[in-house]
């Protein structure tokens, strides 16, 4: 294993919203509710993006981060194993949560990238991004959009964090928490080195920005 990818609301961070709900009353049945509406210019797609915008602030001021994924993240970080996150959700919202919670990846990826799950194209621009292949990358994410997306980019190591809204598919593992992940990763229980080659840090991309507001 070479990187690591992850997913955000529901994984990293509590995640409240009820997305069948947000469907419903946006009346979007689409598999991509960004791939709908996002960077359109119509009326009535800037108000359906600003009341998805004022649901994912209100969940993201009172998200609470998962237990176990700093001792994670610098097992990885160890290891010489990249850690990237990619989430549809905001850079400012992520940026919020990342600052307030003290953790890093190496590569974030939002929305603003104009790349954004089920499509693989968030999880390929990681494989470009530090040289990795997708049978070296484990995904970890909470829903359908994950596996989708994981699948379509070709990994096959998926790991799915249980809750109550756990999707049902074949060839994934539930695990409980990233206590229960570390220890698949890494089942003896100590470290081991990456084989991999370490990209020297000016060649390791920054991530993805948007000016402040």
């Amino acid at each position: 294993m070479r990187m690591a990818l992850f997913d955000m609301d529901g994984t990293i961070f509590s995640c409240k919203i009820n997305w069948r709900k947000v469907r419903a009353h946006i009346q979007i049945s689409d598999d991509s509710i960004l791939g709908a509406i996002y960077q359109q210019k119509d009326p009535e797609s800037l108000e359906k993006m600003r009341y998805i915008e004022s649901i994912e602030r209100e969940n993201t001021i009172c998200a609470k981060i998962r237990p176990g994924i700093g001792v994670l993240l610098n097992f990885l970080k160890k290891n010489r194993i990249y850690s990237v996150l990619v989430t549809n959700n905001s850079e400012i919202n992520t940026r919020y949560l990342l600052t307030k919670h003290n953790i890093s990846f190496e590569l974030i990826i939002t929305r603003e990238s104009g790349k954004w799950k089920p499509d693989p194209a968030p999880f390929f621009l990681a494989f470009q991004s530090f040289g990795v292949r997708p049978e070296e990358t484990i995904s970890i994410g909470d829903s359908l959009l994950d596996i989708q997306a994981s699948r379509a980019a070709g990994i096959s190591e998926i790991y799915i964090i249980k809750s109550r809204n756990t999707p049902k598919a074949e060839g994934i593992r539930v695990v409980k928490g990233f206590t229960e992940l570390k220890r698949l990763i890494l089942p003896e229980g100590g470290d081991r080195m990456s084989t991999c080659r370490h990209h020297e840090l000016q060649n390791i991309p920054k991530p993805i920005r948007i000016p402040e507001m």
